[in-house]
């Protein structure tokens, strides 16, 4: 069902953006917390989708991942991030780790 499909995630900003100390050219960087370890990959899906969506409410572009393999299990030496623009703004967001 659809409500099954539903993820509780909690979302941080976190860098420059917060503080008012970015450069002109600077990225938003967002930290996602969840329990569910496939949420960043769904995430990935979606903005993949938009990307090739020509009805998107943004411009979403250039959507890829750090590792390129979301799937594999998470450790705590490794830190998954999807990158894309959005409207031109360079977005990180990465999952269940402090400070990106």
């Amino acid at each position: 069902t659809k409500e099954e499909e539903k993820d509780e995630v909690l979302t941080f900003r976190f860098g420059s953006v917060p503080l008012k100390t970015y450069l002109p050219h600077g990225d938003l960087d967002l930290t996602a917390f969840t329990s569910n370890d496939r949420w960043l990959q769904k995430l990935k899906e979606k903005l993949d989708s938009e990307a090739k969506s020509e009805s998107s409410t943004a411009v979403v572009a250039g959507v890829h991942s750090v590792p390129h393999d979301l799937n594999r299990p998470a450790s705590a030496d490794v830190v998954k991030v999807v990158k894309c623009q959005v409207d031109g703004i360079a977005v990180d967001i990465s999952a269940n780790a402090l400070g990106g």
